[in-house]
């Protein structure tokens, strides 16, 4: 491991079991993701850290607490949950911010925090209907080569036959 450093600056353990104590957190979605309208779910998982939803606002208990989500720099919730659903989010960039906190609201003595930019897209465009089908132009014309490629064929194959 070179160039790597523990969260409080010193060089880190080679020791396999070594980073068991310090909590990490892992956020989806992930950061560069381009996402269609509608309701998308914000999931965090902590390592070295348990989520207690019915110890928040408790006394601090090492290890434990819940977490807090910031959507482009407003908090939306503490939660003692791994996931949240956001509903009706505006086309465009968002930005958003995960942070563990001990059960009593504050943040922990190390901050452990993960955040991600992702893209909420417009919806599709409807496909242009054709006779108040909904089937793509694109689709039907294809098909209509098809048709006569095979018609054509079909026919060469009834002369062969008759030639024979």
């Amino acid at each position: 491991m070179v160039d790597a450093q523990a969260a409080d600056g010193s060089n880190p353990s080679t020791e396999p079991d070594a980073y068991i104590s310090l909590p990490a957190l892992r956020l989806s979605p992930r950061s560069g993701s381009e996402l269609e309208g509608g309701a998308h779910d914000v999931i965090v998982r902590p390592h070295d850290f348990n989520l207690n939803a019915d110890a928040i606002g408790d006394a601090n208990v090492t290890g434990e607490g819940n977490w807090e989500l910031t959507l482009d720099g407003a908090v939306v919730d503490t939660l003692g949950t791994t996931s949240i659903t956001l509903e009706n989010l505006a086309e465009g960039e968002h930005t958003i911010l995960a942070s563990l906190r001990n059960n009593d609201g504050t943040p922990l003595a190390t901050p452990v925090e993960a955040s991600g930019t992702f893209t909420i897209m417009p919806p599709a465009a409807e496909p242009p209907s054709v006779g108040g089908s909904t089937v793509p132009t694109a689709l039907l014309a294809g098909l209509s080569v098809l048709a006569v490629l095979l018609l054509g064929s079909g026919g060469m194959l009834v002369q062969r036959h008759s030639k024979i």
